[in-house]
């Protein structure tokens, strides 16, 4: 149908891999982050979603989408700020593995956080837009 031709010529025009987006689940009635990977022929989007690294390929134009994750991470302070002593897995590809640890402060000018790793107390300050990150209510409670 023309509307859904537009959308797909929009989510086509700019470049949407690598970019996080909340995809709605009817099922659940709610958004589940994404990290959209690649995109094939079709065009259909791989995505996989940073609460558990479930993978699927998806036709965005069909889909209920939430862009803000990515947009919310850019603006300053209100995010940024308010995960402050939330507890994150970060992804390490050599590894191919989450490291989960407490973010402890955010500075400003360099837009990166300070994370200390649970296993080791090993710190180190990331750009949390950059990352393949565990927000999962289920691994938080592991570490409280």
């Amino acid at each position: 149908d023309d509307d859904s031709d537009k959308r797909l010529k929009l989510i086509n025009k700019e470049n949407r891999v690598s970019r996080r987006v909340g995809v709605f689940w009817e099922e659940d009635k709610c958004f589940y982050e994404a990290l959209i990977l690649r995109q094939n022929q079709k065009p259909l989007f791989e995505v996989e979603y940073v609460d558990g690294g479930m993978k699927e390929w998806l036709d965005l134009s069909e889909e209920t989408l939430d862009w803000s994750p990515s947009e919310r991470m850019e603006k300053d302070g209100v995010l940024r700020k308010r995960v402050i002593g939330s507890q994150v897995g970060v992804w390490w590809p050599l590894d191919r593995k989450f490291y989960y640890g407490t973010l402890v402060d955010f500075n400003q000018s360099s837009r990166k956080h300070k994370i200390v790793y649970s296993d080791d107390g090993k710190i180190e300050w990331i750009d949390l837009t950059l990352e393949k990150l565990d927000w999962s209510e289920r691994r938080r409670k592991t570490y409280k």
